[in-house]
């Protein structure tokens, strides 16, 4: 009676060391699955996927952040971050809005592979089988700041992937809105994005 006493005692005294500090599996069911977006996005807020929905991230922050954690340690890790979008009549054009409704909600997943030096990203819509190949990128870089006062958002809190160490978001964006050619134009992936009011 005491050997199985003992026993149980370190079986359940070990337990927490196989439990805890799970990665994700290679395969999601929500991340591999062929759906339409609003299943899409049902099935990923059950997962282990960060769900980020028109700018704002309702599910998976915590993932996001361990992830960040282990780049910074430069360990090797992965986290799937999934996109939902909408079209929003009252912020486009009504042309662009009628040309353009039928490819929306969208939902599209980030499978994000880093080796410990290098990231890997591959891109998949909810509704395709096959992922697109995928891009590399050298930094990945933690980016919080307040947005202009013309913006719709007061403040914003992103995860980005960079080749350029030195890039922020203001230097992205004024890269993506400058119409001259001598303006620094970074090659980037906003892989996290939420802003609030």
């Amino acid at each position: 009676m005491k050997k199985a006493i003992v026993f149980l005692s370190v079986f359940l005294l070990a337990l927490p060391l196989f439990s805890c500090a799970r990665e994700p599996s290679g395969t999601l069911p929500a991340a591999d699955a062929v759906l339409p977006a609003e299943e899409a996005l049902k099935a990923a807020k059950k997962d282990d996927v960060v769900v980020v929905e028109d700018a704002r991230c309702t599910s998976g922050k915590k993932l996001m952040d361990a992830f960040y954690a282990k780049v910074e340690e430069k360990t090797p890790a992965s986290v799937v971050c999934a996109y939902f979008r909408t079209l929003k009549k009252e912020s486009v054009s009504e042309e662009l809005y009628e040309r353009e409704k039928s490819r929306y909600p969208q939902m599209t997943f980030y499978r994000i592979t880093f080796d410990g030096e290098t990231f890997t990203v591959t891109t998949r819509l909810s509704t395709q089988e096959k992922a697109d190949s995928g891009q590399t990128y050298r930094y990945l870089l933690h980016m919080t700041g307040d947005m202009p006062s013309t913006a719709i958002y007061s403040t914003y809190d992103h995860y980005v992937l960079v080749d350029d160490p030195e890039a922020t978001w203001e230097k992205i964006w004024a890269g993506l809105l400058s119409s001259h050619s001598e303006a620094p134009k970074y090659r980037h992936l906003a892989v996290y994005m939420t802003c609030a009011e």
